[in-house]
């Protein structure tokens, strides 16, 4: 690794009662280097008697043994809540280092399940359970761990109606090729759930299928109140009508990356760039003196640019997006409060490296950042490639 990188960590956060076998479970099944144990006092020197053999077994960094006195009292969720504080804190310390946070809610009593629940989404964790088969009062041996869904993936189920959701909770699943053809809504609520993890994609077999975390979530979703998001009014800027002085006059100097079926991240936006024969590129063009960092859409097979009209299918992913690629416009980008938690929190962009470009007036970088985190969002490429330090152009 190289030495301005920041390592990236899998910490666990385990909620213990009287069981243990859960941990064991968990510990095998899943990514984790780091171990913490939130407790109550009545275990708390069992779990401080078993935290470092199993950081000894699974070579994990030993972490913190936080025990509350008061876990049957009205003040055993602030307790509950102020040690999982103590033990972000405590690995906030350590510089440099991009932190995963799993949440074990497995063992305990149901009220630590809750609080471990909605401490992981305050810390930007993931929850998760380890399901084990009970038969005649006894586990049996082994078990599954499972994630559960963050509150993004939740949210992100407001911003669909409810006649969409109960058509893809009717459908279940289906051909990438139909959810491509169709476009629109449907595409982006599957490749949307995709990433919350409520779908999954077969890209051999070319299908999707709702996973029953998301069927569940979907039906508990139409439970509850709507709370559907208006639909803004579309800008016109970039109508394939108005004249495109960029077109007519100026130069891509800078090609940040180009994206095809054959490389694209995702299986079914590549069946989407497939089937529509589209290359998306993220560009940086100069006019009059000004440059303009570019998304936009060209024709696989001609290489001409293709300005996609509101009534094509692929219209609200792959329209063109367009910047001032000035270091003060950039700059006022990535310093926008939601997009640098973005950043740091999600997407893992080295802080240091951020901040020596926009003290360096490295407007190349900056666009570069941004040209990568476009082309994450749309799914063309990993979260793991935006990155800030090398230009993301392609040789």
């Amino acid at each position: 690794m190289p030495d301005d990188e920041e390592p990236s960590e899998t910490v666990h956060i385990i909620f213990l009662g009287s069981r243990t076998e859960h941990v064991d479970i968990a510990l095998s099944e899943m990514d984790a280097d780091a171990l913490h144990i939130i407790t109550s006092t009545r275990y708390q020197k069992d779990a401080e008697g078993k935290i470092g053999p199993w950081c000894k077994e699974f070579k994990l960094r030993e972490g913190m043994v936080q025990a509350i006195d008061d876990l049957f009292e009205a003040t055993a969720v602030q307790s509950l809540l102020g040690a999982v504080h103590r033990i972000v804190n405590h690995e906030k310390e350590r510089e440099f280092t991009d932190l995963k946070w799993m949440v074990g809610i497995t063992g305990g009593t149901q009220l630590m399940g809750a609080v471990g629940t909605y401490a992981a989404n305050m810390i930007g964790g993931t929850p998760y359970y380890v399901h084990r088969i009970k038969e005649n009062g006894e586990f049996l041996e082994g078990g599954v761990p499972m994630e559960f869904p963050d509150l993004v993936a939740l949210n992100s189920l407001s911003e669909f109606k409810p006649k969409q959701l109960k058509d893809l909770l009717e459908r279940e699943g289906g051909s990438l090729s139909e959810v491509v053809e169709t476009g629109g809504e449907l595409f982006k609520i599957v490749t949307q759930l995709q990433d919350s993890g409520l779908v999954t994609v077969d890209s051999e077999e070319k299908k999707w299928t709702l996973t029953e975390a998301g069927k569940l979530t979907i039906g508990v979703t139409l439970e509850g109140p709507s709370h559907a998001s208006p639909k803004k009014k579309e800008s016109e800027d970039g109508d394939a009508e108005k004249p495109d002085p960029i077109d007519e006059i100026g130069e891509c100097v800078v090609i940040f990356r180009e994206i095809s079926d054959h490389n694209c991240h995702c299986p079914i936006t590549a069946e989407a760039l497939r089937i529509h024969g589209l290359t998306i590129r993220a560009e940086l063009w100069t006019w009059e003196e000004q440059d303009y960092l570019l998304l936009r859409a060209y024709d696989s097979k001609t290489g001409e640019a293709k300005k996609l009209d509101k009534k094509h299918p692929m219209h609200p992913q792959f329209k063109e997006k367009r910047i001032v690629a000035d270091i003060q416009t950039l700059a006022a980008e990535f310093l926008n409060g939601w997009f640098t938690h973005i950043l740091f929190d999600h997407l893992k962009v080295s802080k240091k490296k951020l901040i020596a470009a926009i003290a360096a007036d490295d407007a190349a970088s900056l666009s570069g950042l941004l040209a990568l985190y476009w082309l994450s969002k749309l799914r063309l490429i990993p979260d793991s490639d935006v990155s800030i330090g090398d230009s993301g152009i392609d040789p």
